[in-house]
């Protein structure tokens, strides 16, 4: 039962007291459904609860301090009451694991104390063959990441040699027992990576984590994550970053949960007075049913043992308030819920999904196929199943856009400043992960009419009384700018209407774009317009403009 920062941790008082209905069907792909005991003891009360939860395993605290008082010897009338409990367990069909903790006097200064690896490979190696056949499994420590059962907490090199050691001797002695890395406080996968550097992989069959943190008060469907963008450790389904941790050192093996649970707990949490200090025994049941539904969508979560099965002490501060039973022995609502763990359906819309892949990019334009020579037009749009957190776009490394939406549209001005040649457009996705993604185009800065279309405007005056007019035409482009770079030749002609039609009215004349095109010219009465008409000149768009008069 570890604690979340900043939290510290309770579990040593609960540790320290140690020592002074039918099941239904499991559905498939849930996680074996199990009860957490303090020790040993098993008196009518315990048994008739264990049997009444339909747990199908028990997770025990062996103390390797009090299993083994001198050196070299198991004590025996504490060996004896893991004997009865182990021989009962059998008989009924139920499985038995040991989390083996606690620094004898005779190899250090505390329980706490870092436990020699050679002496506890040793004891490791006799108490699995001891138990041969009757205990399937060893977790090695108890919460190694945390500071309460090693004190300061164990360098990830000293555990590996801990872990080799006892995983050594325990095949040896009992080749159908597993060894597990003991349960890490929230899903600490962080740890886990450093165990892997110091050489721990083939060391372990499954890990262990634990999600009972304190003062935990959130449903385990909901998650977040943390500022990498991986799923947060505290969070429920965090024991997916686990996993993913294993996969990435090929090493998939199964993964135990060896404590989960929420405290019935109805004041504020003392290490931080501004959140609930835990939960309602109804919410304890919801979360309980929600908690094993989740586990049932990762199947490679092969157990989930409940913290715990009755609670440890009458005091919420020792423990009080995780049992499925009150210390009195009452059942609470979390007891019905736990008996249908075993066959929950899975519930494939907990939390967060690990997520290291990043979104997929789709560009619309620029494609890089032309050049572009006025402002940088931009579409693109990001896709993801874990949701976009931003989008943007660079030039030649400069941020020019950001949206926090999936799609990117935009004009950039800037381009005009840019000095001819090629430039690299870069889109930028960012998903909710934090993964990133890119796709770069390369794209030219051209000259006006080399690139995009310009658009090009006429304007058309019209100028004279009686029957003289002059007709005049100036060409304009959109941008302005870009009119320097125009070439090519309008032409202005006149048209009379006859009847329904227009119809020519004289020649046509032609001149330079680079000037005013004008047109001077004696009408009879009727009616008539003016057409001043520009082909066109590379990417310069062409133009017409028509003005009608009257002479009369």
């Amino acid at each position: 039962m570890g604690l979340r920062p900043p939290l510290r941790h309770l579990a040593a008082a609960a540790l320290a007291c140690a020592f002074a209905g039918a099941a239904l069907p499991a559905a498939a792909g849930a996680a074996e459904p199990g009860v957490v005991l303090p020790n040993p003891t098993l008196n009518d009360g315990t048994l008739q609860r264990i049997q009444s939860s339909g747990a199908r395993n028990v997770r025990v605290f062996a103390s390797w301090k009090m299993l083994e008082q001198r050196r070299g010897q198991f004590t025996p009338y504490i060996l004896a009451d893991y004997d009865a409990l182990a021989d009962k367990m059998k008989s009924l069909g139920i499985g038995v694991y040991f989390v083996v903790t606690q620094t004898p006097d005779w190899a250090g200064s505390a329980a706490n104390s870092a436990p020699p690896a050679g002496a506890y490979a040793d004891f490791m190696g006799r108490l699995a063959a001891h138990f041969r056949g009757r205990v399937q499994a060893y977790e090695v420590w108890n919460e190694p990441d945390d500071v309460v059962f090693w004190a300061g907490g164990a360098p990830p090199a000293d555990y590996t040699a801990l872990l080799k050691g006892a995983h050594a001797a325990v095949n040896a002695a009992d080749p159908a027992a597993k060894v597990g890395v003991g349960g890490l406080v929230g899903n600490d996968y962080g740890y886990l990576e450093k165990l892997y550097g110091a050489g721990a992989k083939g060391s372990f069959d499954f890990v262990g984590v634990h999600t009972d943190t304190g003062c935990q008060h959130v449903d385990p469907k909901l998650a977040s994550r943390d500022v990498d963008g991986r799923i947060s450790r505290w969070s429920f389904t965090g024991y997916r970053e686990v996993r993913a941790t294993m996969e990435a050192h090929g090493d998939p093996k199964p993964i135990w949960m060896t404590e989960i649970g929420w405290q019935v707990r109805g004041d504020k949490c003392p290490q931080a007075p501004g959140d609930p200090a835990g939960v309602t025994a109804a919410v304890q049941g919801t979360y309980l049913s929600h908690a094993y539904g989740c586990l049932a969508a990762d199947p490679y979560v092969e157990r989930a043992s409940w913290f715990s099965l009755t609670d440890f002490a009458a005091t919420e501060a020792t423990g009080g308030g995780y049992g499925l039973f009150t210390f009195a022995g009452i059942g609470r609502p979390s007891l019905a819920a736990f008996q249908r763990a075993g066959s929950a359906a899975a519930d494939h819309s907990c939390g967060l999904k690990v997520d290291a892949g990043g979104a997929g990019i789709d560009v619309a334009y620029p494609t890089g196929a032309s050049g572009v020579s006025g402002d940088l037009r931009f579409k693109a749009s990001a896709r993801d199943d874990q949701g976009i957190r931003n989008l943007a776009v660079l030039v030649d490394g400069r941020q020019v856009k950001i949206t926090a939406k999936k799609e990117l549209t935009g004009v950039w001005t800037g381009w005009r400043k840019l000095a001819m040649g090629p430039h690299t457009v870069t889109f930028r996705a960012v998903d909710d992960a934090l993964n990133v993604t890119t796709r770069d185009v390369t794209v030219n800065r051209v000259a006006y009419g080399d690139g995009e279309p310009v658009r090009t405007r006429i304007s058309v005056g019209l100028y004279g009384t009686g029957k003289s007019r002059i007709a005049a035409g100036t060409l304009f482009t959109r941008p302005g700018e870009a009119k320097p770079f125009l070439r090519g030749r309008m032409t202005i002609a006149f048209e009379r209407k006859a009847g329904p039609r227009w119809v020519p009215y004289g020649g046509a004349a032609a001149g330079s774009v680079s000037s005013a095109l004008q047109r001077r010219r004696k009408f009879k009465p009727g009616r008539y317009r003016v057409v001043i008409t520009f082909a066109g000149y590379k990417s310069f768009r062409p133009a017409t403009a028509r003005r009608s008069f009257t002479i009369r």
